[in-house]
């Protein structure tokens, strides 16, 4: 498997989450691009990174559409798995074992998706998953068998490209697993009226190549994390690492 990170003035974020991409079960390759960031401490943290020889760093001058990011990616790796995470996510150690467990026994699955936000899910210590019925979209954290993947146009920008990539799936007979036993927490959850802005924006450039919207909300996924969530994270974590 082969992980994708972007880093936007946003480093501490994103060195906490690769600390959990370093505790995972099934160890991976690291693709991160720092996509122009100005913050301070930056350079520091990405000279730190630099060492780690499983980690490769991308450093772009100016912000690049995440679309041409992730084809990027896409075309510099022949892994089989492919994972998009947001910067601003934790991740439990059994991310990414749960995720390529799930593509090994359900042959017609083209993407794995994790329980975000949802703390009844976190004491699950083995694999558990559902097949599901319809379409989702949960772009802040996917990921999808190589052949799943869509190499997205020019003008599908940041909101736009998952759901273009989830229309093709859907059209291919790819199917979506949720995955229960990993669950996700997403620091940084959008507010409807983000959405609402945004996406609304993007979704325009997906019609014009005939994609279609699908929903971000159903029963496995909250928008903001408990305070509780965050405590069983913790809690689990470090048991797992003692």
């Amino acid at each position: 498997m082969h992980v994708f990170i972007a880093n936007i003035n946003n480093w501490k974020m994103t060195e906490n989450l690769l600390n959990d991409l370093k505790k995972q079960t099934h160890l991976c390759k690291i693709y991160l691009v720092d996509n122009g960031s100005t913050e301070d401490g930056t350079q520091e943290f990405l000279i730190r990174v630099k060492k780690d020889r499983n980690i490769r760093v991308i450093e772009n001058k100016n912000n690049v559409d995440l679309n041409k990011l992730w084809n990027d990616f896409y075309w510099s790796t022949g892994d089989p798995y492919l994972c998009f995470l947001n910067n601003d996510l934790r991740i439990p150690s059994n991310f990414t074992q749960d995720s390529i467990d799930v593509f090994e026994k359900e042959e017609d699955v083209g993407c794995v998706l994790h329980a975000c936000n949802h703390p009844d899910y976190q004491e699950s210590t083995n694999l558990n998953y559902v097949v599901l019925p319809n379409p989702l979209t949960q772009g802040w954290a996917f990921t999808l068998r190589r052949s799943a993947y869509y190499p997205l146009p020019n003008d599908v920008q940041f909101f736009g490209g998952d759901d273009l990539i989830f229309t093709r799936m859907w059209e291919t007979r790819w199917r979506t697993a949720m995955c229960l036993s990993s669950p996700i927490i997403h620091l940084c959850a959008q507010s409807r009226q983000y959405y609402q802005g945004d996406r609304e924006v993007n979704a325009k450039a997906v019609r014009r190549h005939g994609g279609q919207r699908f929903s971000y909300r159903c029963e496995y996924t909250r928008m903001h994390p408990s305070k509780r969530m965050i405590e069983l994270f913790n809690e689990k974590e470090s048991m797992n690492g003692s």
